[in-house]
């Protein structure tokens, strides 16, 4: 029985895995100057205002919103790849992006992206299966970008 209940765990948290669409990268910046760049790009694409995050000594943690991304765009720069379960004229999605950024060294900085939540919006939600929307990369090639580029 102790056997069955680890075996189905271990299923459960390889799928919470799987889901979490997480990359992460290592630049020659230190944490302060990492942060702060983070933080420009989170006022620019977010607009909510002031900002939670949790910051010690080695971690900083803080989360971008994406409110109402229209889907499909004309564009294609989208964030996401989206899984329509019947595909609507327009949809409108809001995506949770978690950054973690830890202090390696004096002069290395590793940061971490993760896609947690994908919420459609209410005249999206029967159009949309967000359970199977996930990153299309474009949001972490940005994020990557705009750190080094700075």
């Amino acid at each position: 029985m102790k056997i069955k209940l680890f075996l189905i765990c271990l299923f459960l948290l390889n799928l919470s895995l799987a889901k979490a669409q997480k990359i992460s990268f290592v630049v020659d910046k230190n944490r302060d100057e990492v942060i702060n760049l983070v933080s420009k790009l989170q006022s620019a694409l977010s607009k909510d205002g002031p900002f939670d995050a949790i910051k010690d000594d080695r971690l900083f943690t803080t989360t971008i919103s994406i409110k109402d991304e229209v889907y499909p765009s004309a564009n294609q720069k989208n964030y996401l790849i989206v899984k329509y379960k019947n595909k609507p004229v327009k949809a409108m999605i809001t995506s949770l992006w978690l950054i973690n950024i830890e202090k390696m060294t004096a002069a290395k900085t590793r940061v971490s992206c993760t896609l947690v939540n994908v919420t459609p919006g209410k005249s999206s939600k029967k159009s949309i299966n967000s359970d199977e929307t996930f990153s299309s990369g474009k949001f972490e090639k940005q994020l990557k970008d705009f750190i080094l580029k700075k």
